[in-house]
């Protein structure tokens, strides 16, 4: 099959192709084949070198066109994370949990072609809860992140815990581990800038904290982000500490 094929062409190509050369899918060939544009990822790619496990995974770096969510209060946003700020992945080879940028990077590939190397490399998937609970509870138990990694991981499983809100019923309450990763979240959070203000606002909203969550709102000063804000203490007023849309 073709698939084969193009794994076969890698121990020719790679005698003489030049180091880093991209093929195009839609005017090469390889054993006698074309390879069409639908045989390549129309996305740019990274091949990144797991720290885990130290095999080569995939990060789309383009989504492309398509639908936007709705802006939702914990500022999770799926086009974002998925594809312009893939902070924490996991490897599809060893499935472990990783921060992208502690992964060598190994090559960048343009959309719609493809690097005879990494032809069958697969792609990265975004976190989940039950991987971001796991690397949670080994912080807790002693492992060293820095401040900006417990951030992120933070509110990885922040997000990943309000999926089911976010998805499915909106009226879900947090459980206790959850409560404790949001007060954790607010405590490592720089409260001198605006961004992470608008954070604490809604972490206390969520938390049923709602005159904490006013105390925070008079401190910031952006425009946009009091525009943002405004959303969130109306959402309080109409459904309290409710997850849905703004």
């Amino acid at each position: 099959m073709l698939q084969n094929k193009l794994r076969d062409s890698r121990r020719v190509s790679s005698r003489i192709r030049k180091p880093g050369e991209i093929e195009w899918a839609r005017d090469t060939q390889h054993d006698g084949e074309t390879v069409t544009m639908s045989h390549a990822d129309p996305s740019p790619r990274v091949v990144r070198k797991c720290a885990e496990c130290g095999e080569p995974y995939a990060l789309r770096v383009d989504g492309g066109i398509g639908s936007r969510e709705p802006p939702w209060p914990d500022l999770f946003d799926s086009f974002v994370t998925t594809f312009t700020e893939q902070v924490l992945v996991i490897c599809p080879n060893c499935e472990e949990l990783v921060f992208a940028n502690s992964c060598k990077k190994l090559t960048e590939i343009p959309g719609f072609s493809f690097d005879v190397d990494y032809v069958d490399v697969k792609p990265s998937t975004p976190p989940t809860y039950k991987k971001c609970r796991q690397l949670v509870d080994q912080l807790e138990a002693g492992l060293r992140l820095s401040r900006t990694r417990q951030i992120q991981l933070r509110k990885w499983l922040w997000w990943t815990g309000n999926h089911p809100r976010r998805y499915e019923a909106s009226d879900i309450p947090l459980s206790p581990s959850e409560r404790t990763n949001l007060l954790a979240l607010k405590e490592i959070l720089d409260l001198d800038k605006d961004s992470n203000l608008i954070t604490v606002v809604e972490i206390c909203r969520e938390l049923g904290e709602f005159d904490a969550m006013r105390s925070y709102e008079s401190k910031i000063q952006g425009k946009s982000e009091r525009e943002f804000v405004a959303d969130v203490i109306a959402l309080s007023d109409s459904h309290g500490n409710k997850f849905i849309s703004l």
